[in-house]
């Protein structure tokens, strides 16, 4: 049988629902194996601990077991799902970011790229009245074809940065 994959806050909230209601009708608490809600859910009912919304307790059985009490003044809220699924969201991104996975990895080993930076046209005011032209598309040139036409037409690489010298005529 298939795992079932419901959104995060779905998790959450159906996790904190269930502890709460687990917790509140029993009056000395209920122990929970917390690996018994999956991750997600251990990771909710770890945070419920932390932020001392729940009380646990070592149960004196074989493994390891806990007994959870409600000790929060309030019954759960939007705000409460939210926070604790931004919390999760955070730390799996947390995560991945520290330990990427080895396809990703592999990937980038792999393969070698060579960025080419793109050329800015140069900015030219003109002014006529004529029928806009439509410039053609540079895809089908390479960038040695382009660099050559930008050289041609007096571009030149002055401290990593393409400049071109304009001629101004004073009267």
């Amino acid at each position: 049988m298939g795992r079932k994959y419901q959104p995060l806050s779905k998790t959450v909230k159906e996790t904190v629902d269930l502890v709460f209601e687990l917790t509140t009708s029993n009056p000395d608490g209920y122990d929970i194996k917390a690996d018994e809600f999956g991750f997600a859910g251990s990771l909710v009912i770890k945070i419920l601990v932390q932020r001392g919304i729940l009380e646990r307790t070592r149960v004196k059985v074989t493994g390891v077991r806990y007994r959870y009490k409600w000790v929060a003044a309030s019954a759960p809220t939007k705000v409460l799902y939210g926070s604790i699924a931004q919390e999760i969201s955070d730390f799996y991104k947390a995560k991945n970011k520290k330990y990427p996975s080895k396809k990703k990895s592999a990937e980038k080993a792999s393969v070698d790229v060579i960025a080419e930076e793109p050329v800015p046209a140069p900015a030219v005011e003109t002014f006529h009245d004529g029928p806009v032209q439509v410039v053609p598309s540079l895809d089908p040139f390479s960038a040695q074809e382009l660099w050559d036409e930008l050289k041609r037409r007096g571009f030149f690489i002055e401290g990593e940065r393409l400049c071109i010298v304009k001629k101004a005529y004073l009267d």
